[in-house]
């Protein structure tokens, strides 16, 4: 009940800030209350409007490629990577989502803009007699909304890669769970993949690095493979031999384990080199 009641309120809030002042300019446009469609008939005749809408079309969708352009990479860069300073770093690439967009726009003037930091820094050491650019025309307007917009890009597919290889265990975890009508302790391998799933989730919530989620990862999976051994079997060919499987380890679970192994292993190699 209370879900459905969030989602209500949470309808009712985007409808009065989005769906009705576009349901006003609706009714604004039709001429209410005399209901006709001499705007839009005066719209197409004027080919100034379609000049501006198709400005407005081709700066909105070459922004949104240019600013995943940037985003996407540097998400993948800061969350598949690890070097010195990377955490600080990310930081200061999220910061503009916190900057209100007139704070972005004039941050970006005072870094960019042909007085700004950038420019002068190049004008100096080229020794030129003026700015080296200027911020004008449609090239400008893409910059300025791609440094506003890119941020988003950049913590969504964040976002999204450091939650990945988690829910690829936890997918996995239930799909065994509900095919083989097991749970975790009934000795099978589902008691070394359920804890590395968890732990996968633990390190991503904290924004660990890769090597620290895959070596967090393999050192759960190993607990749970070494507790089988404590373990009576209850499903499976093991089933018949009862407590007489005590002592042993699961082999489906020492086989999670190795593979966990092998994939921190595999991370480590590839911060390596």
């Amino acid at each position: 009940m209370r879900r459905r009641l969030g989602w209500i309120a949470l309808g009712l809030v985007l409808f009065w800030m989005v769906g009705y002042p576009l349901l006003l300019t609706l009714v604004e446009s039709l001429g209410a209350p005399g209901w006709t469609l001499a705007n839009y008939a005066e719209f197409v005749r004027r080919p100034a409007e379609w000049h501006a809408l198709w400005a407005s079309l081709w700066i909105s969708v070459a922004t949104v490629v240019l600013s995943a352009a940037v985003g996407v990479p540097l998400a993948f860069l800061f969350e598949r990577t690890e070097f010195p300073g990377r955490r600080a770093l990310g930081t200061l690439v999220a910061l503009p989502v916190a900057l209100p967009p007139l704070i972005g726009v004039l941050a970006f003037l005072f870094l960019y803009g042909e007085s700004g930091f950038a420019s002068r820094a190049v004008q100096a050491a080229l020794r030129l007699d003026r700015a080296p650019w200027r911020l004008t025309g449609p090239a400008a307007i893409l910059f300025v909304h791609a440094y506003s917009m890119y941020v988003y890009f950049y913590l969504f597919t964040r976002a999204g890669l450091a939650r990945l290889d988690g829910a690829y265990l936890e997918a996995a975890a239930t799909s065994i769970a509900m095919r083989g009508k097991v749970e975790r302790g009934g000795r099978t391998m589902l008691d070394a993949l359920d804890p590395a799933a968890e732990a996968l989730r633990v390190a991503a919530r904290r924004g660990a690095s890769p090597d620290e989620t895959a070596e967090a990862a393999a050192r759960a999976a190993e607990a749970g493979a070494v507790a089988t051994a404590a373990m009576a079997p209850t499903v499976g060919r093991a089933a018949w031999l009862a407590d007489r499987a005590r002592g042993h380890e699961d082999a489906g679970a020492r086989f999670v384990a190795m593979a966990m192994e092998a994939a921190a292993a595999a991370v480590r190699g590839r911060r390596s080199t």
